[in-house]
């Protein structure tokens, strides 16, 4: 996508006891601009939505999510859950997150939240001074942070080749 990606996602639960889990893992480099849309939308009763999402930014990249759940009249005992990560890696790059929740409904469990902010200078300063380099250190950082979605992947390949792409990324940062 050279750097720029407009996606929109929307799923429609639309049978009783339809579920969806969603993980992303999104890393923007090098001016990439992503501008991502997710909706949920409860359409029957006893559904069950979970969106996580692990963003990273460096280099003048900028990822905007917006990240809604809908439960409408009637659609009682659905849950809806958001949870959104971001760390930016460089002063230049940014990440902005909306979490949204549009209940219209009482008897439901619905949470939402965005905790974004930059590599905790403490932890740094802590592995920096145990002798790591600081390539290293932000490495070890950034792995501890990945790893739930990395080991939700089964194929040895495909983790081996996602590993190896956000290492030259952090390198480069």
């Amino acid at each position: 996508f050279n750097g720029n990606l407009k996606f929109n996602e929307e799923v429609n639960l639309i049978g009783e006891n339809a579920r969806v889990d969603i993980d992303v893992l999104n890393v923007g480099s090098n001016n990439d601009l992503h501008d991502v849309t997710q909706e949920i939308h409860h359409q029957a009763k006893n559904t069950y939505s979970e969106i996580n999402n692990w963003l990273i930014t460096t280099n003048n990249a900028f990822a905007k999510y917006s990240v809604s759940g809908y439960i409408s009249k009637g659609k009682e005992l659905s849950k809806c859950h958001q949870h959104n990560q971001g760390i930016m890696l460089s002063d230049s790059s940014a990440i902005e997150v909306e979490p949204k929740l549009y209940i219209d409904e009482y008897n439901v469990e619905a949470s939402h939240g965005a905790a974004i902010g930059q590599m905790d200078e403490e932890e740094l300063f802590y592995l920096l001074s145990r002798g790591l380099t600081e390539a290293e250190a932000k490495s070890l950082i950034i792995s501890g942070y990945i790893n739930p979605f990395v080991n939700m992947i089964e194929d040895t390949d495909v983790k081996k080749k996602l590993t190896s792409q956000i290492s030259r990324i952090i390198r480069r940062s």
